[in-house]
């Protein structure tokens, strides 16, 4: 009897290309693009705020990158320098109101400056009102739903940081009956990456479909 041996497939770590010719610029993000790239800011906290997936952490990299900036786990005085460059990532509505008010006063007192990204605007959390003013003077940048053009840039580069290449075919094929978001490119290039080594296939229309499950095409957006 023939013996065939089975292996499940390791969950491999998504790594996405970080660097600056890899962030893929359009209509709704290049305003948050140049600001990473200013040589000097008018404040001293720079707000990045927008959609799931939408790029922060990419922008974030690159500003750290060129700022040798340094990420901080939360806001607190205890991580701030002289004249330091930082990232935050935070959750506007879990930050610590001491906390941050000591580290906004340590980063004035100490000419640091900080850029915090978020899925909206800092003061928009559930804070108190004497942060909310604080959080209020920061300089807002958004970055919002992507046009069509940046999304197809997008997925392609998602297909290219675990390795596929998409041809025009395929990420036309996904533009038309996927939801345009951001968030949702990460979750169907990720189920279309796991099919195709599941299967040891190699990209194409009907491996997107089986891995999508679609048995026939999901009707498209009203009005295109």
């Amino acid at each position: 009897m023939e013996m065939r041996y089975t292996h499940p497939i390791l969950p491999l770590a998504w790594r996405p290309l970080l660097d600056d010719a890899s962030f893929c610029v359009g209509k709704s993000n290049i305003h948050a693009f140049q600001w990473v790239h200013k040589e000097q800011w008018p404040c001293q906290h720079v707000n990045i705020y927008g959609p799931k997936d939408s790029g922060k952490t990419h922008l974030g990299t690159l500003w750290a990158k060129k700022c040798n900036a340094v990420w901080l786990p939360c806001p607190h005085s205890s991580f701030i320098n002289s004249q330091g460059r930082y990232v935050l990532d935070v959750n506007i509505n879990s930050l610590d109101e001491i906390e941050t008010l000591s580290c906004l006063e340590a980063v004035q007192t100490l000419n640091a400056h900080c850029l915090w990204l978020s899925l909206r605007p800092v003061h928009l959390g559930n804070v108190q009102p004497a942060l909310r003013s604080r959080l209020m003077t920061f300089l807002c940048v958004e970055i919002q739903e992507p046009e069509d053009s940046l999304l197809v840039e997008v997925l392609k580069k998602a297909f290219r940081d675990v390795g596929l290449i998409a041809c025009s075919q395929i990420l036309y094929f996904l533009m038309k009956r996927m939801d345009r978001s951001f968030s949702n490119i990460r979750d169907v290039v990720e189920k279309i990456h796991y099919y195709t080594l599941k299967h040891r296939a190699n990209l194409s229309i009907p491996v997107v479909k089986s891995a999508l499950a679609w048995k026939s095409y999901p009707q498209r957006i009203p009005g295109e």
